[in-house]
């Protein structure tokens, strides 16, 4: 058998987990195999204690990257260790390799097998679908908190139909928006209609293959001034071509007299919410993780395998 260490993101106000104690209970007989970071849950006020007691085990950070045979993080994508890391190790978490070349090429290069969450399906829906409704719902209120707003009779503009856009309509409709959304079909309508829209939401995962914009500079200039534009894809010249993923100590700047909110990680916003779900998710796929067992749907989301890429592309 194999381990599996649990490590904590280093991104900037990242604080989801991939697993809760109690969701080892169902796990005791491979417990051992299981190894979390030292304080791994403490931001949410669990104590190692709790993972030891049911028969996981606790290390540093250096020796799990280390001695465990597979990483388990949740921004294992935006990781500073995976250059470091030892060559055939596996990788469980959002990846994106089909968004970032350079994270790609990395992954390749050292022969990583790479289970990525973004691409595992279930019966035709994303397995981790209720973190991409939560990155919606959470850049809307944050996006509007930042921006001095509230969503009450405001006419809002919603691009997708996906996870993240069910989430931002959730958002608007409850803070008494007059929501329009706009699928991929409606993009040069959007264009036409772009100046009556107070806020403008994007929540379409961008193809990099496209050399265009849903929304150019061009197109931007006609928008209402200082009128919010929350890009929670945030992909750096996508979509929104004056678009550029931003921080939470800046989460905002304005181009064209108009209000861009990028924040590119919002689910860690509502952090326990989020680690909850996920670690509903996570704890499914330790068995075969650990065992070699076969599970179709985690090998739904298996991207990278033998130095070569298996998923050649996203299925998103």
């Amino acid at each position: 058998m194999r381990t599996i260490g649990f490590v904590n993101s280093h991104k900037e106000n990242e604080r989801r987990i991939a697993l809760l104690p109690e969701d080892l209970d169902k796990l005791s007989d491979i417990a051992s195999q299981i190894v979390f970071e030292k304080g791994y849950a403490s931001r949410m006020g669990v104590s190692d204690e709790e993972y030891l007691s049911r028969g996981a085990k606790i290390l540093s950070r250096e020796e799990i990257l280390n001695k465990c045979d597979i990483i388990c993080d949740p921004k294992a994508g935006d990781a500073e260790y995976l250059e470091d890391l030892q060559e055939g190790r596996t990788i469980f978490g959002w990846v994106h390799p089909h968004v970032c070349e350079n994270v790609k090429n990395l992954l390749l290069k050292k022969h990583f097998e790479v289970y990525a969450w973004e691409e595992m399906m279930e019966d035709g829906m994303q397995v981790f679908y209720r973190n991409n409704e939560l990155a919606g719902e959470a850049a809307v209120n944050h996006g509007c908190q930042c921006c001095g707003i509230l969503p009450e009779g405001k006419k809002a503009a919603v691009i997708g139909r996906g996870n993240t856009a069910q989430g931002a309509i959730r958002a608007l409709v409850r803070g008494g928006a007059y929501v329009t959304v706009y699928g991929r079909k409606n993009e040069e309508k959007l264009r036409k209609d772009i100046g009556q829209y107070d806020i403008i939401v994007n929540a379409v995962l961008w193809d990099p293959k496209r050399t265009d914009h849903i929304i150019s500079r061009k197109e931007l200039r006609q928008a209402k001034q200082q009128a919010l534009l929350v890009d929670v894809s945030c992909d750096e010249h996508g979509a929104v071509e004056t678009s550029r993923p931003t921080d939470y100590a800046q989460p905002t700047f304005v181009e064209e007299g108009v209000i861009h909110y990028c924040v590119d990680h919002t689910p860690s916003i509502y952090y326990r919410e989020a680690s909850k779900f996920i670690s509903s998710q996570v704890k499914r796929f330790i068995r075969p993780l650990v065992t070699g067992e076969t599970d179709e749907v985690l090998e739904s989301g298996c991207v990278i395998r033998n130095g070569e890429m298996i998923l050649e592309e996203s299925c998103r």
